[in-house]
Order: structure tokens, then C-alpha cells, then sequence
């Protein structure tokens, strides 16, 4: 078949790079604008658009492909399906019914669980032991759809949204191209989604990352992993005693476990100890912390920001400067 492709950031990638290694031709790429990017704020290509351009396909970057010169270039390329992959942009009626085969997606969640532009990390935040990827065909709405073939796999216990990303993403790659066999053949089967079972995945806000320490320490953990690497799961040091001059430190937790609890109650938020393996007290029980990234500093071992920055039990992690 041939195949119009819309997508934009790194996950819709090894979907791309899969249709291009195999039977079906994809005739047009439809991607955002280069966006700023950086603290140098220059404009830099999306991720879809530098491998589309590697392969010789050809690439335009509509604010939306539901414009009207968008619809001229499909008319242009004349393909046979639309497929959808974190494209950005929610789309009308126009293009969804523009191909033969209509219009296609790929979403990263076990539809209907997840519906919406933060699966991946909405999934570990709520402690799911398992997500996959959806192939489903686009209706209006957000990831309404009927689906048409699913995946699943295992999360990982420790796995944060940017390691689960990856290896959703290659999942993808692995359904397209027997997807696209079967859309081709009419050997699927458009099941609806139970609508019973919708959950929903709001898109993240920086603030999602403030680090609830009243929580449990699992809550806490799955906040951490879900966070990572954006929007950064971040707290703020305060010295034990309320030293104006060194308190108040933004910090983002990098990764952390969750860990036996010594002796003695303190209040959430609070650094148990300090040493090699420096733990926070949660609302119940406590996290060990693995790596950190204090203001203004590198990424760095937790037990080297403890050294480096005279971190002591006693100290705070709090939601405010």
C-alpha cells in the first residue's frame, strides 16, 4: 500500500523506519514545524521529519494537516491509508475519511485504558503492571475509535516513562507492517472499545512533578518514574534548623527506590540518613535515593550530592522554596 505518514517526536520513529523497510511505500510525511529548541532556542526538525529526510521521503510541516494545503499535498500523494502516530494534532472529518483504507493510529496504551497525550507515563503513575501499544482506526474524538490489533508487555518494576517509551515504541514497529497486511487484505476485525473501561491520560504539566512526600513510598516511586525524564520529578532542600542561606534548593530526583524504613518516625519529606544510600521519609515508609539533579548542577550519583553538598539527617524535601 502506499502510506501517508503523520508523526512527530522519537516514539513514531522505528514505526516510520519499519514501513520503509518493508513491502509498503510511504509516499508522504506529515510532521510539525521545527520547533525552538534548547537554552539556544533554535528552531530544530522533529525527530520524524530528520528520518523521513534520510530515506528520501518526501516531508511537509503544516501548523495542522487538517489545512487546506495539507489536503492538497495528500490529494498530490494519493495514498491508500493514512497512519497516525503521535502526531500532535487531533483530526476532522476531512482527512480522517481522506484515504481509501481511512485513517489509522497507534497509540501507547491498551485501548480503552489511557485514552489521551500521556499514556505512557499516566500508566506508571497509577502502578499498571502492564500497557502495550493499540492499532486502532481514527474516529472523531481522542482515541475513540474502533481497535483493530493490540500488544501488550510487561512494566517493568523499576522502568521510568523514558525506558518504557522505548520499548513501546518498539512495539509499535513490530504490529505496523503485519497491521498494514491485514488492513490491505481485509483480514481485520473493527472492534469497538468498552466504553465502560475508558480511562483517560491528561496531558503533563511541569507541576505534575512536584513530589507529593505525604504520599506512600510506592506512590511516591511510581510518581518518580512516571516523571522521568520529563517533566522531572522535583522537591525542594531545606537545612535542618531552617538556614535561610542554603535552603530552599530546587532538586530533581532522577531515580529512586523504595526501601526498608529505619528505626523511629519523622515527618514526610524528611532525609533519614545521609551516607552512600541517603533515604527520605514518605507517608508511610521511605524511598533510597539513586541519582539526583540539583540546581544549577549535573546530574549526579545521590551519594556524591550528599557529599558534595553537606547533606544531612534532619535536613527536608518540601513542596515550596
Amino acid at each position: 500500500m502506499n502510506v501517508a505518514f503523520a508523526g512527530t517526536p522519537e516514539f513514531a520513529v522505528p514505526t516510520l523506519e519499519a514501513i520503509l523497510a518493508s513491502r509498503h511505500r510511504v509516499v508522504l510525511v506529515v510532521t510539525q514545524p521545527d520547533r525552538p529548541v534548547g537554552r539556544s532556542s533554535r528552531p530544530a526538525p522533529p525527530p520524524v521529519k530528520q528520518a523521513a529526510l534520510e530515506h528520501g521521503v518526501p516531508v511537509i510541516q503544516p501548523e495542522s494537516i487538517n489545512r487546506r494545503e495539507a489536503l492538497v499535498s495528500l490529494e498530490e500523494a494519493a495514498p491508500d491509508v493514512l497512519l497516525v502516530v503521535a502526531y500532535g494534532k487531533i483530526l476532522t472529518r476531512r482527512v480522517i475519511d481522506f484515504a481509501e483504507h481511512g485513517t489509522i493510529n497507534i497509540h501507547a496504551s491498551l485501548l480503552p485504558k489511557y485514552r489521551g497525550a500521556a499514556p505512557i507515563s499516566r500508566a506508571i503513575f497509577h502502578g499498571e503492571r502492564e500497557t502495550g501499544v493499540t492499532l486502532q482506526r481514527v474516529a472523531l474524538g481522542v482515541d475513540t475509535g474502533p481497535v483493530l490489533m493490540q500488544r501488550s508487555l510487561e512494566i517493568g518494576a523499576e522502568e521510568d516513562a523514558g525506558q518504557l517509551n522505548q520499548r513501546l515504541a518498539a512495539l509499535a514497529a513490530e504490529i505496523i507492517v503485519p497491521g498494514l497486511d491485514a488492513i490491505e487484505e481485509h483480514r481485520v476485525t473493527d472492534t469497538p472499545q468498552d466504553e465502560s473501561q475508558v480511562t483517560y491520560a491528561s496531558k503533563l504539566a511541569k507541576s505534575d512533578g512536584l513530589i507529593p512526600w505525604e504520599r506512600d513510598a510506592a506512590a511516591v516511586h511510581n510518581l518518580l518514574r512516571a516523571m522521568t525524564p520529563w517533566p522531572g520529578a522535583f522537591t525542594f532542600h531545606h537545612r535542618a534548623g531552617g538556614e535561610p542561606r542554603s535552603g530552599g534548593r530546587r532538586v530533581i530526583i532522577l531515580s529512586a527506590r523504595i526501601a526498608e524504613c529505619p528505626p523511629g518516625a519523622a515527618a514526610p519529606g524528611t532525609i533519614l540518613s545521609a551516607g552512600s544510600e541517603p533515604r527520605v521519609a514518605c507517608g508511610r515508609g521511605c524511598v533510597r535515593l539513586l541519582q539526583v539533579k540539583p540546581e544549577g548542577s549535573r546530574p549526579m550519583e545521590a551519594a556524591a550530592w550528599v557529599r558534595g553538598h553537606s547533606i544531612k539527617p534532619g535536613d527536608q524535601f518540601r513542596g515550596e522554596t
